[in-house]
C-alpha cells in the first residue's frame, strides 16, 4: 500500500513539474526557492571570502524541510563564503527512500536538467536517496553543468529498497568522479565505503595526504537557531537543575526523574527549545545518544553547554536492557564497520579515546577531538552524584569557556574546507 501511495504521489508531482517547465523561468525559480535564508545567531562567523566574482557562485542546497539545523548550517556556510544560496526541499517531489521508478519520472520531467543548467554547485544534503534523480541522471551519461556534491549527514541508503542497484549507481558515479562525497561526521563516510566495498579516491590533490583525509569530513559550524525562545511549558531554567531531550522510545530520562528524584527538565521528543543558549542555563545537558551524531552536539560545544554522555560501555548496556533505544544507531554496526574499514583501509582513520573500544571512535560523541569539551559517566550512580555538586564542580574542565574558544577556531578550519571544496573544482 505504501509503495502504491508513493508512486501516485511521484506521478502527480511529475505532472506539476512538467507544467512548470512550460512556464517562464521566473516562475520555475520561484517554485525552487521555497524559503529565505535563515537569520543567523552568534557566535559570529568569520568571513572567508569577499564578494569577488570567483566566490559569488549560485549554490543550490537540498536538505529536507524538517532538517532545520542542516538548513541553518548551509546558510551559515553560504554567508561566510559569499555564495548565493537557494534551498529546495526534495520532499515536495518524493518521499524518503525514493524508488528507481519515481526518480526516473522526475528525470523525465526535465526537473534535473533544469537544475543542472541553473546552478554552478548542487549539494544533496541529509538523505542521499532524495537526490536519486541526480544519481540516475548522471549514471545515464547525461551532462550536468553544475558540480554535484553529496554531503552525508545520515545513512547514504536510508530506506532504499533496491539496495543492489542503488549501490551500483553510487559506486559507479564515485569511481568515475561524477560526484564529490563528504560527510559531516565520522561514521557516514566510513559506512558508505564499507557498504559499497570501495575506497573512495581522495581528490584534494593540492593538499597533503592527512589534510585530504581531514577534508572528507566537514562538520557542522555549530550555529544556533534564529528563534531562541525557551518554551515555558517545559519548566523554568535553573542552574541547579539538569536538562535532557526525550527520545521517541525508552525511559531512561523519566527513570532518572521518577525513580532517582534527579532534578531533570525533560524537553519533549522532536520539540523545539530555542537551541544551545537555553541549554547553557542549566547545570548540564544529559544526553544518551539515539544517533551516531546529531548537530546539536557540535552546537552545544560551540555555546559552552556542559554535556554529560554515557561511556560506550554504559551506552551499549542501557540499549541491551531496553532502558534506552536508538533506532538509528547500533554498537554492532560500528563493530562491523571497524572490522570492515581495517580490511578496506578506508580513508576514515580513527583513534579511540584511551580506555574506550575502537568502534566508539566512529561516533563523534566519543571522538578524541571533542573529549576535552565533553564529560563521560560510566554508571547511573556516577551520574546521580552530580546533583550534589556545584556547577563549578560539575564543569571541572571549564567547558563553558573552553568549548566556545575551541569551536571558534575549529569553525574557521571547517569553512576553509568548504571553500577548498566549492572553489577547488
Amino acid at each position: 500500500m505504501k509503495s502504491k501511495m508513493q508512486s501516485r504521489r511521484c506521478a502527480k508531482l511529475t505532472l506539476i513539474l512538467l507544467f512548470l517547465t512550460g512556464c517562464s523561468p521566473l516562475l520555475i525559480i520561484f517554485f525552487l526557492v521555497f524559503t529565505t535564508v535563515p537569520t543567523l545567531k552568534k557566535p559570529p562567523l568569520p568571513q572567508i571570502c569577499n564578494s569577488s566574482a570567483n566566490c559569488n557562485l549560485p549554490l543550490l542546497w537540498a536538505p529536507p524541510e524538517n532538517s532545520t539545523r542542516t538548513a541553518t548550517n548551509a546558510a551559515a556556510i553560504a554567508q561566510s563564503l559569499s555564495f548565493r544560496l537557494y534551498s529546495f526541499d526534495p520532499r515536495t517531489i518524493a518521499p524518503y527512500g525514493m524508488s528507481r521508478l519515481c526518480a526516473n519520472r522526475i528525470v523525465e520531467s526535465g526537473h534535473v536538467k533544469f537544475l543542472c543548467s541553473s546552478f554552478d554547485v548542487i549539494i544533496i544534503a541529509d538523505t542521499l536517496p532524495h537526490g536519486r534523480p541526480f544519481l540516475q541522471y548522471l549514471a545515464s551519461g547525461k551532462h550536468c553543468k553544475a558540480r554535484v556534491i553529496i554531503e552525508l549527514t545520515n545513512r547514504f541508503n536510508w530506506e532504499i529498497k533496491d539496495s543492489r542497484e542503488y549501490n551500483k549507481i553510487v559506486t559507479r558515479l564515485i569511481s568515475k568522479n561524477r560526484v564529490r562525497v563528504i560527510s559531516n561526521n565520522r561514521v557516514e563516510y566510513a559506512f558508505l565505503e564499507s557498504t559499497i566495498n570501495y575506497k573512495i579516491p581522495l581528490s584534494f590533490s593540492s593538499l597533503s595526504l592527512e589534510q585530504q583525509r581531514q577534508q572528507t569530513i566537514l562538520r557542522p559550524l555549530g550555529i544556533g537557531p534564529a528563534d531562541t525562545t525557551w518554551p515555558q511549558q517545559y519548566g523554568s531554567q535553573n542552574i541547579s537543575h539538569f536538562v535532557s531531550r526525550a527520545n521517541f522510545c525508552g525511559r531512561v530520562y523519566t527513570s532518572l526523574q521518577e525513580q532517582h528524584e534527579f532534578p531533570l527538565v525533560i524537553i519533549p521528543a522532536a520539540k523545539m527549545y530555542g537551541g544551545s543558549t537555553n541549554l547553557a542555563q542549566f547545570k548540564a545537558f544529559i544526553d544518551f545518544p539515539y544517533q551516531y551524531s546529531v548537530m546539536k552536539f557540535y552546537e552545544n560545544i560551540a555555546f559552552g553547554v556542559v554535556q554529560y554522555i554515557p561511556t560506550p560501555r554504559l551506552w551499549e548496556e542501557v540499549l541491551k536492557t531496553k532502558l534506552h533505544c536508538a533506532w538509528w544507531a547500533s554498537p554492532s554496526v560500528l563493530k562491523n564497520l571497524s572490522s570492515q574499514s581495517t580490511k578496506l583501509k578506508t580513508n576514515t582513520t580513527i583513534t579511540a579515546i584511551a580506555g574506550f573500544p575502537d568502534w566508539s571512535a566512529y561516533m563523534d560523541y566519543y571522538d578524541p577531538l571533542f573529549e576535552p569539551y565533553v564529560y563521560y559517566f560510566d554508571s547511573i550512580d556516577e551520574l546521580l552524584r552530580l546533583k550534589e555538586m556545584t556547577p563549578g564542580q560539575v564543569d571541572w574542565k571549564n567547558v563553558r569557556v573552553n568549548g566556545p574558544r575551541f569551536y571558534e577556531e575549529y569553525r574557521v578550519q571547517i569553512l576553509e574546507g568548504w571553500k577548498d571544496l566549492l572553489l577547488g573544482g
